[in-house]
């Protein structure tokens, strides 16, 4: 008899407190888990499927010889301390807000992104590949992760960070909010919250934010009229 798991990924910030970023539900015989690094050494796999894993960092490939494939298992991770899973689940973080995690995603997605740390590739590979379209499945899952990670980085970085890296993510969520949507992560209420909190940041001229507002609104379907007094 199949019960409903919950997977909740979980993101490692800059600071190191661990936040809930993703969940996701699965139809898998067994019960409820929360990962962190002493239950992902003491989780059992689904399939415990050997995960090849690429890195698609445009610096190390720049910097360094061309890496050996590696290969990550549930397995494989169980065996890291709590520091090391911390560590690649952090590396995994910041990458979400390089250039790179900023390309499209297409379908098949063969690579694991460097903004995906190993043991959400493999979550999300599982995931995907009970599902009629697994390719597809898998490509919205990944930006669904992008999105929330993208966004966790702007609500806590937007006062300290450089303002042209955080007006970058801002750009890059607001143009992303529509798709939250047909994917069905955003219902539309909640997407308008999200453009004025963004926007209301982003802008600081009154005049420019309503036109900007009204824009990224009918984007969404929403419409308003913007009166001047």
């Amino acid at each position: 008899m199949s019960h409903s798991r919950i997977l909740s990924l979980t993101q490692i910030n800059t600071f190191g407190r661990i936040t809930l970023m993703f969940i996701v539900t699965v139809v898998v015989a067994c019960a409820m888990v929360w990962f962190s690094p002493g239950q992902i050494r003491n989780a059992t796999p689904v399939y415990s499927p050997e995960i090849q894993v690429h890195s698609n960092n445009p610096v190390s490939a720049a910097n360094s010889a061309p890496a050996p494939l590696k290969q990550h298992s549930l397995a494989s991770l169980q065996s890291l301390s709590d520091q090391e899973i911390q560590d690649l689940q952090r590396s995994a973080n910041e990458a979400a807000i390089l250039p790179a995690a900023f390309q499209a995603i297409t379908t098949p997605l063969i690579e694991r992104p460097d903004f995906v740390s190993p043991f959400e590739w493999i979550v999300l590979t599982q995931i995907a590949d009970g599902q009629a379209d697994s390719e597809t499945y898998l490509v919205k899952l990944v930006k669904s992760l992008r999105f929330n990670k993208q966004y966790d980085w702007w609500q806590q970085q937007k006062e300290t960070a450089p303002p042209a890296r955080v007006k970058q993510v801002a750009q890059r969520l607001l143009t992303d909010i529509p798709e939250r949507i047909t994917s069905g992560d955003l219902d539309q209420s909640r997407a308008q919250q999200l453009q004025f909190a963004i926007i209301n940041d982003l802008v600081s001229d009154e005049q420019q934010r309503q036109v900007l507002l009204t824009h990224e609104a009918k984007r969404i379907g929403v419409t308003f009229e913007v009166k001047s007094y």
